[in-house]
């Protein structure tokens, strides 16, 4: 992969929409590494060449995927909205945004979640629970910080004005 990191952007990108689109119409087994190569213009050789394997092209694409999306949702007015439907209209706001900028990114990734009983779906599953876990602690923690402290304050506040 160090080799294609050493790509331009624009080549990448074209690489990487690709490997989105191709595995997003079709099932991993399905999705042909020729077609993928040809799509992004390119010869086979050098689809291997930068990656093993397609099994760790695919797990690079859901990578790339899981730090768009982490990406674009980690900002600070993420952390600040309490309000539930607030926070449903942020997610839609921000998933248009990616689906803009990054067109098969929904179709790969809905793929990717549904997958079983395919060559990459025990791995695609761990890295999902890890996320899972990790954003949850997160989200956890940071309401609970944000919901603790305005019970502080509204209890100092009853204490202040019933004495």
């Amino acid at each position: 992969m160090e080799k294609f990191e050493e790509l331009s952007q624009e080549k990448q990108r074209r690489i990487i929409d690709a490997g989105m689109e191709m595995f997003g119409r079709y099932e991993y087994k399905k999705a042909n590494t020729e077609d993928i190569a040809a799509k992004a213009g390119i010869s086979k050789g050098l689809l291997f060449y930068y990656f093993k394997d397609k099994k760790s092209f695919y797990m690079y694409l859901f990578q790339y995927c899981v730090t768009i999306v982490t990406k674009t949702l980690d900002d600070e007015d993420f952390t600040k909205i309490t309000d539930f439907f607030a926070l449903m209209e942020f997610g839609a706001q921000k998933k248009m945004q990616i689906m803009v900028e990054h067109p098969f990114i929904l179709d790969f990734i809905c793929r990717a979640f549904s997958s079983r009983r395919e060559a990459v779906s025990s791995d695609v599953a761990m890295e999902l629970h890890s996320l899972m876990d990790t954003t949850f602690d997160r989200f956890l923690r940071m309401w609970i910080s944000q919901n603790l402290t305005m019970m502080l304050i509204r209890s100092r506040c009853i204490r202040c004005w019933y004495g």
